[in-house]
């Protein structure tokens, strides 16, 4: 990492098996950085085998990674994937965002759904989560 300030605010807790991480500002690579070591520190105590995120963007602003960081963060989902994340809803943003988190989702082969606010996010995931739970059993 370099001595650059990091830019951009990441909060990230566990509501039930849904993994919900807030954003705001603008993130430079070592605001990324450190919202990815929160993600994976969250992850680390995952409650479920099977999980969900949501991404909620706290402005317009907030912005999706280009370049060298979109490959990283395909990257990072591929990680979530492979520790059990089943879904990503994204929250908020603006269009060039929610279209990034889109095909990086795709990239990854991760299930996404843009929604219009967290109670469309946390029930979308929950029913994502239990139609995985009941074809399991089936």
């Amino acid at each position: 990492m370099s001595d650059f300030i990091k830019h951009g605010d990441c909060d990230v807790h566990w509501d039930g098996n849904i993994l919900v991480v807030n954003l705001s500002g603008l993130f430079n690579q070592e605001g990324v950085y450190e919202a990815n070591l929160k993600v994976k520190e969250a992850v680390a105590n995952k409650p479920a085998e099977h999980w969900a995120r949501i991404d909620i963007l706290a402005t317009t602003e907030t912005l999706a990674p280009t370049g060298l960081m979109f490959d990283g963060f395909v990257a990072h989902l591929k990680m979530l994937k492979k520790h059990g994340c089943q879904i990503l809803a994204f929250v908020g943003g603006n269009v060039i965002a929610r279209d990034s988190s889109k095909v990086m989702c795709e990239k990854a082969k991760l299930t996404y759904q843009s929604c219009t606010d967290l109670a469309q996010a946390k029930y979308l995931c929950n029913a994502h989560l239990t139609s995985l739970n009941e074809a399991q059993v089936d």
